[in-house]
């Protein structure tokens, strides 16, 4: 298995490095215990069209159900057995939610130590959180020096945001002054051209395959097209899948905004799942980056880049 250096010091830096989540409980209680089966052919058959667990899949995996934010539906937990993604970090974790018929999402990434796991009475952005257990019945604390979570209670949370299905596209619309074709909206632009020119023809689509040179492998990937600043103009959220360039969030990001020469830049550029905020900066919303633990810095803009504006201390 391939752990990238600059991925995992990228994650220690972006998720860990600075104030707690102000809607994270002090103090975790273990509530249910998850059990994991082993993974059936027919469960691959399902998971293999999510790209986030496309290739976790195709090796051994172990899978178990669980109703994080008690709506009644069961979210879908999938852990590796295998060893293309297994390490000294642990085996892939991820959960997944069903969004509608034939849709399913992942809404939280990690590595465990061991299958030992259970739901967490407390909630964090309305989902139970998933706590490493003891053995004795408690949560277990990290005890790897220079780790994020290093004598502090082996607990992960889910983002605020996850899981949440998008939107429909937008009717075509006029301005009322005019009657003249108002600015493009999300479902209006040529999307196979915007991403292409966006990461200069590395992904032609929402989602698919493609090499990486830097991990001599393929890889998935997903894009997401949004207009962060409603100037009608598209920004492209990239995700890449796996852990050569994930590290133990399992999902690399990049988000690219055009500047007004036109040219594209690319911002991020590191493991995490991204959450757009309702505050704003200069016309553009701020950024929380999601992944392991239950501390998630936010970046805003400053006019040029996305900035670092909280961290997790």
């Amino acid at each position: 298995m391939k752990f990238a250096g600059h991925a995992i010091v990228a994650i220690a830096a972006a998720f860990f490095a600075l104030s707690a989540h102000a809607q994270t409980p002090q103090r975790f209680t273990p509530d249910k215990p998850l059990k994991f089966d082993n993974g059936t052919p027919k469960a691959r058959a399902m998971l293999s069209r999510t790209p986030e667990v496309r290739d976790l899949v195709a090796e051994a995996f172990g899978i178990a159900a669980a109703d994080l934010n008690d709506d009644g539906a069961g979210e879908i937990i999938v852990v590796s057995r295998g060893s293309g993604f297994c390490g000294s970090a642990g085996c892939q974790l991820v959960v997944l939610k069903k969004q509608g018929p034939g849709k399913i999402a992942a809404i939280l990434s990690l590595y465990v130590g061991s299958e030992d796991l259970a739901l967490t009475r407390e909630k964090v952005n309305g989902y139970r959180a998933l706590a490493q257990m003891d053995g004795k019945g408690g949560v277990a604390v990290g005890d790897r020096k220079g780790t994020p979570l290093y004598r502090k209670p082996m607990v992960y949370t889910v983002q605020a945001g996850a899981g949440k299905a998008p939107a429909p596209p937008a009717p075509p619309a006029t301005t009322a002054a005019t009657g003249a074709a108002a600015p493009a909206k999300p479902g209006q632009w040529n999307e196979a051209q915007v991403i292409s020119q966006a990461t200069g023809g590395r992904m032609k689509a929402r989602s698919g395959t493609y090499f990486d040179k830097s991990c001599n492998e393929k890889t998935d990937y997903s894009a997401d097209l949004t207009d962060l600043n409603g100037d009608g103009q598209p920004e492209v959220f990239v995700n890449v899948s796996g852990t050569c360039m994930g590290g133990r969030a399992g999902v690399h990001l990049s988000l690219y905004i055009k500047n007004p020469a036109g040219q594209w830049k690319q911002q991020f550029g590191f493991p995490g799942m991204y959450n757009v905020l309702k505050t704003k900066s200069k016309g553009y919303p701020d950024i929380e980056i999601g992944g392991p633990g239950t501390c998630f810095p936010v970046w805003r803009w400053n006019g040029q880049q996305y900035d670092i504006l909280k961290k997790c201390r």
